[in-house]
């Protein structure tokens, strides 16, 4: 990387792209992808990203729509949230996808009951 590549790196706060990082963000980008599915791609493969990062990789308007595309994801557990200051979203790759299902289920039968469920601070 040149002195000036490295610079306007710097300059934009953000990582600079490899020809590996832009293969794996194109893939993101295929046609007929949900942009959350997109979303999802990129932390499976680019590992912890701040919103900037993801919004910039998905092209989207505001960064602040990272967040509520990955909701679901958040109070399911498939994502979490790192750090403080920039908050970096992360693919939980200990969770297992049948788990997530149980719990779901278990969270709609408890909601059905008539409680209030929320997830404990960690």
């Amino acid at each position: 990387m040149s002195s000036f590549q490295h610079m306007a790196a710097q300059l934009d706060r953000c990582k600079p792209r490899t020809g590996a990082r832009l293969f794996v963000i194109e893939q993101a980008r295929q046609a007929g992808k949900t942009t959350t599915a997109s979303i999802r791609q990129l932390l499976q493969n680019l590992g912890p990203m701040t919103a900037r990062e993801i919004g910039e990789a998905v092209d989207l308007p505001a960064v602040a729509l990272v967040g509520a595309l990955l909701k679901n994801d958040l109070a399911t557990g498939r994502v979490i949230r790192e750090g403080s200051a920039p908050i970096r979203y992360a693919w939980n790759f200990e969770l297992d996808d049948a788990a997530v299902q149980q719990l779901a289920v278990a969270l709609r039968l408890v909601r059905r009951a008539g409680y209030h469920v929320t997830k404990k601070p960690n």
